[in-house]
């Protein structure tokens, strides 16, 4: 267009006769076009740029999406592992507790601080152990031989010891709450400042059994009846 301007410009000077030919509008009119064209290839310019830096947001993006795509990867082998190691622990655990649940000979056995909350020691025989200290919550000592058996200090709650061998026993300072002494023997045992609230000593035998300081409290006597009924004690009803 500019071109044709041109070309029409100049063959308006070359007209015949004297008369002249303005020209100053097709001037105008290139100058106009000239600085058009000049703002749309600015503006060409620009959209390049601007194509440029989205396709550039575009390359960005899908590195953003491959790198998380190997971050889930790697998170989702990290929990496959976790949950391996954990299965593994909970399959050693439960070796360890089935070890501890059949007839064990534990005699002399030194136990002093261990914890074994809800151990099953049903008929192990811990004649003379040291179990000082002991966490025998909720423990199965049912028909198990403690006879000489060091329980001072244990904690013994809702422990079953149920028709257990106690004689002799060191019970001192031993905390029995709830615990289930059913037809235990604890002939000659020391059970000075023992806590036997709410415990259980149907049917026991505690003769020469030292209770120097036990605390009775809602404790069922050997005799069936209830420390509360017999003066906050169960010593004169053995």
């Amino acid at each position: 267009m500019i071109a044709v301007l041109m070309i029409t410009t100049t063959l308006a000077g070359c007209l015949g006769g004297t008369e002249e030919f303005d020209t100053s509008d097709l001037e105008q009119q290139i100058a106009d076009l000239q600085q058009s064209q000049d703002e749309m290839n600015q503006t060409m310019e620009q959209q390049a740029q601007t194509n440029a830096e989205l396709q550039q947001a575009i390359t960005d993006m899908n590195l953003t999406i491959v790198q998380q795509a190997q971050f889930n990867a790697a998170l989702q082998q990290s929990l496959t592992s976790l949950e391996g190691n954990l299965t593994n622990s909970t399959n050693d655990l439960t070796q360890s507790l089935n070890g501890i649940s059949s007839p064990k000979n534990l005699s002399g056995a030194n136990l002093r601080n261990s914890i074994l909350t809800l151990a099953d020691l049903r008929y192990a025989d811990l004649t003379n152990a040291n179990l000082s200290i002991a966490n025998l919550r909720y423990a199965d000592l049912t028909n198990a031989t403690l006879s000489g058996a060091d329980l001072s200090n244990a904690y013994l709650r809702n422990s079953d010891l149920t028709n257990a061998d106690l004689s002799g026993a060191i019970l001192k300072s031993a905390y029995m709450v709830y615990a289930d002494l059913t037809n235990a023997d604890l002939n000659g045992a020391e059970l000075m400042y023992t806590d036997l609230t709410n415990a259980d000593l149907s049917g026991a035998n505690l003769s020469n059994a030292y209770l120097y300081g036990v605390i009775w409290e809602d404790t069922d006597c050997p005799d069936g009846t209830n420390s509360d009924d017999n003066g906050d004690t169960c010593e004169n009803n053995l």
